[in-house]
């Protein structure tokens, strides 16, 4: 059992409209939630190590190829939040909405905000899964304008 469980169980019991889904696509959401989670709020590099392959390709231009690539991000990411924050980093926020499974591919989407007070991002992920491992990823990131033309929402 993963020490992420309960968020992991959390975050996978709060998306919504989306297409059931089998036990293995679920299987890959929570791994996909635990890689998030894992690594992105608590900085453990373990579960990069973990569910990334070593030659996982990277499609983010501000992030290199391999496992190392996104750790390489992750440690920016918390030295910049530390930076921004007085000495402490401050973990974003993800709030998954939805997530979707077609064979080999596991698309996210979710708002993610970096610091109180902060508007976030709308984020939609996609990664190529393989062996147990993700191998392969792409985004599209929008921040969340302060006004809309319409009154849909992001989400």
């Amino acid at each position: 059992m993963s020490k992420y469980q309960d968020e992991v169980d959390k975050a996978y019991a709060e998306l919504s409209n989306e297409p059931p889904h089998t036990e293995a696509q679920a299987q890959i959401i929570r791994n996909l939630l635990e890689l998030y989670i894992g690594a992105f709020c608590h900085g453990d590099l373990d579960v990069a190590h973990k569910f990334l392959s070593p030659s996982y390709k990277q499609h983010n231009p501000d992030v290199g190829d391999g496992k190392e690539g996104l750790i390489d991000f992750l440690k920016h990411v918390a030295s910049a939040s530390a930076q921004a924050n007085g000495g402490k980093p401050v973990p974003p926020k993800f709030h998954f909405k939805r997530a979707l499974v077609d064979g080999q591919f596991v698309s996210t989407h979710f708002h993610m905000t970096r610091w109180p007070g902060d508007r976030g991002m709308s984020i939609m992920d996609i990664f190529k899964h393989e062996g147990g491992q993700f191998v392969e990823h792409w985004e599209c990131i929008t921040e969340i304008p302060e006004n809309s033309k319409n009154s849909n929402g992001m989400f």
